[in-house]
């Protein structure tokens, strides 16, 4: 029996005090972006996300004090892979460029500009990686001052959505106070759980892209899954229960090879979650 814990969907923020900055600050920021550091945080395991209600849930947290919006579309999308960092007077463009590189350097940067905005590269699903950017600001910033960019969005003349340098990305205003983390997506490393993946691994550019499973068998999903390389992480009972007021998934141990796969999720690289039931989900 595993035990799997909600993300953390929300963080105290706290706005830092008010700086005015300089335009030769400003111009500093070009000289420190090529620096990268080693990210060595641990994933965080989320709980599933098929219950529908514990989604809604989350939602509510957001209102208690943070505002989130993210992007994460367009499936498929080959990116070269770091962040660049464009001057544009009275705003930043932050762009996805090189989904490797850890962007602790840039976090330095805004530190010393003033700014209290941190930037991170999160593991996601095949499908999901240069597609995915959110943020989360506190409630005392003004939002308008942060906007997330789709690829093409605010390029020079020269590229376009198809270009590596104009991708996916924020532009944050210079006058922007408070506190904001932003986060790009990248491809998840092995063991890795998963910031973001569709509610199904066989969606396009996922591992199990056009595959069918809904309503077989586990012992045939099972070794179904083992041609395509893949292992189940988890098997939880469609038939969810009410704790304290959220609608929560039980984990099925032992699991009945004659029951019913309903659904298959991304977890991690290489490892799935099986939603299975004693009969057929209509």
């Amino acid at each position: 029996m595993k035990t799997h814990d909600l993300d953390a969907v929300v963080r105290g923020l706290d706005p830092s005090p008010s700086t005015q900055l300089s335009d030769s600050a400003w111009a500093d920021l070009s000289a420190g972006i090529t620096a990268t550091v080693e990210d060595t945080a641990d994933p965080v395991r989320r709980t599933p996300a098929r219950p529908r209600l514990l989604l809604a849930a989350a939602g509510l947290l957001l209102i208690g004090g943070v505002v989130a919006a993210s992007v994460a579309n367009r499936p498929g999308q080959d990116l070269p892979q770091a962040l660049s960092v464009t001057d544009r007077g009275t705003s930043l463009t932050v762009r996805v460029v090189d989904q490797d590189a850890d962007p602790k350097a840039y976090n330095q940067q805004f530190e010393k500009l003033g700014l209290d905005i941190k930037v991170r590269m999160v593991g996601v699903s095949p499908s999901n990686v240069g597609n995915y950017a959110t943020f989360l600001y506190n409630t005392g910033s003004d939002g308008s001052q942060l906007h997330l960019l789709e690829p093409g969005e605010n390029c020079p003349a020269t590229l376009n959505a198809s270009d590596p340098g104009c991708q996916y990305g924020v532009e944050v205003s210079k006058s922007f106070k408070g506190h904001a983390e932003i986060e790009f997506g990248r491809a998840a490393k092995p063991g890795e759980i998963y910031r973001a993946s569709p509610n199904e691994a066989n969606a396009p550019g996922e591992e199990l892209a056009g595959v069918s499973y809904r309503n077989q068998r586990v012992a045939d999903v099972q070794k179904l899954l083992a041609t395509h390389g893949l292992s189940v992480e988890s098997y939880f009972n469609s038939k969810t229960e009410m704790v304290n007021g959220v609608n929560t998934a039980k984990e099925v141990d032992p699991v009945p090879a004659d029951w019913y796969v309903h659904s298959v999720q991304p977890h991690s690289p290489g490892k799935v979650m099986l939603w299975i039931g004693p009969a057929p989900e209509k």
